[in-house]
């Protein structure tokens, strides 16, 4: 049972990120794991966290990225439960494969329901890109902000788009239209592309969205 994995290479090393369970009892394994490898053939699985009883979330433990940022590694995931809006929180380690800790408090805003944000870093500023997501504003938004030197949010939060503006993007539902996933990546000729997930005509897809340079 494997949702949005995620792939870093550091050192010659290959590290593969996913969930552990999506269990919501007490009892399941929760949390995040990596696959360690050296040829990219052969993995040593590695548990970098467990759901505790300190830390706010119980369930919905989503899409793990890892970036290295500073000689850090940070984990950005999806969080929920009961009661509360879904959110995305980061956590810091050492190494890329050792047990993760997280940051004081969520990174979205608490009166908004959020996921899947994801880091891009570009002329010495930080920023993370996330989904608000389509449960609360029914046409999915992709937000940007920067982030400071504790990496929390600061400055103006910008709108990108909304899941309606890509022309390709159907409705879910017949009413809502989604926003999931985002990826930020830099092409040779220095084109943003961004890859997202949404609904098209055949279904749940890929997309990407570039810039306008």
């Amino acid at each position: 049972h494997i949702r949005d994995p995620f792939v870093l290479i550091d050192n010659g090393k290959t590290y593969l990120y996913r969930t552990l369970g999506q269990g919501d009892d007490d009892n399941s394994d929760i949390g995040f794991c990596v696959f360690v490898s050296e040829d990219g053939e052969n993995y040593e699985k590695k548990v970098i966290y467990r759901k505790t009883q300190d830390f706010w979330a119980n369930k919905d433990y989503r899409a793990p990225e890892v970036h290295k940022i500073d000689g850090k590694y940070y984990l950005f995931a999806s969080f929920k439960k009961d009661g509360r809006r879904r959110a995305s929180h980061i956590f810091v380690c050492n190494i890329p494969d050792g047990m993760f800790v997280p940051l004081e408090k969520p990174l979205t805003p608490v009166d908004w329901d959020c996921l899947d944000a994801t880091y891009y870093g570009e002329n010495g500023k930080r920023y993370t890109i996330f989904c608000h997501e389509w449960v609360q504003c029914h046409d999915g938004e992709m937000i940007l902000s920067e982030l400071d030197e504790n990496f929390s949010m600061c400055g103006e939060i910008q709108k990108l788009f909304s899941a309606s503006e890509a022309p390709w993007v159907k409705p879910f539902r017949s009413v809502d239209f989604v926003t999931d996933g985002p990826f930020v990546y830099k092409m040779k000729n220095g084109k943003l592309l961004m890859l997202w997930s949404s609904f098209g005509e055949c279904g749940y897809c890929l997309l990407y969205t570039s810039d306008a340079a």
